[in-house]
């Protein structure tokens, strides 16, 4: 199960360039990943709102 975990983000850590986010104080899985989809969730509705590439938006996100 924790490798699983492991390949979750890591797979969410390439696909957003997030690196930090998931570091949270006592390895919350379950919260880290929700914030993890809420913030690509984030990105993706700013893309199509208003045009501008991911890697731009992903400094207000993050």
């Amino acid at each position: 199960m924790r490798w699983e975990i492991e390949r979750t983000f890591s797979i969410l850590k390439e696909i957003l360039g997030m690196e930090y986010i998931w570091y949270v104080r006592h390895r919350n899985y379950d919260i880290a990943i929700g914030e993890i989809i809420v913030a690509y969730n984030c990105i993706v509705m700013a893309n199509k709102i208003t045009g501008i590439s991911g890697r731009k938006i992903m400094y207000i996100v993050i």
